[in-house]
């Protein structure tokens, strides 16, 4: 695992290939010049992990996927303006659940370039937009919505042939 140590002036030293309990022992102290009584003030450690970094930074990530996601985003904002529903939803008012899967389709439907995301990219996308709990969307949704959906992370993932179950439907 590889740390980072930053310093005061966001410079860092690469600590690679030492194990973590040697990591644990190490004590790098910081100090600042305190303005008013000319003492120094300590300050401990601290790292963050390169790894945790990475993971968490999204913009870090793959620029295709990144670019894409937001293009769905723009074509998602252009058709909720248009939508009948617009006034109804306009703010952080909750989609109620007997309405999720209009909505849903709603937007399924009318996505340009369906066929350039995924049916999972265009499930997350539609439901993080609406701010709906994917739990209750999934179970609200069609089965043959979720079949499409199963079938996708099946071929990715292999969620289905890992558990040998294969009719579900």
């Amino acid at each position: 695992m590889s740390k980072k140590l930053f310093d005061e002036e966001n410079e860092f030293l690469d600590f690679e290939n030492q194990d973590e309990s040697t990591d644990s022992d190490v004590e790098e102290t910081i100090s600042t010049d305190d303005d008013s009584s000319g003492e120094f003030q300590q300050f401990g450690k601290f790292a963050i992990d390169q790894d945790w970094l990475m993971s968490t930074n999204r913009e870090s990530q793959n620029p295709h996927e990144e670019f894409e996601y937001r293009a769905l985003e723009e074509n998602l904002y252009e058709l909720f303006n248009a939508a009948p529903f617009a006034a109804k939803y306009e703010g952080n008012k909750k989609v109620s659940k007997h309405e999720m899967v209009e909505v849903y389709l709603y937007f399924l439907d009318r996505i340009s370039n369906a066929e350039r995301y995924t049916t999972v990219e265009k499930f997350i996308a539609i439901v993080n937009f609406m701010k709906m709990n994917f739990e209750t969307m999934y179970r609200e949704l069609p089965i043959i919505h979720k079949e499409a959906i199963l079938k996708e992370l099946n071929k990715k993932y292999h969620i289905i042939s890992n558990k040998k179950a294969h009719n579900l439907f």
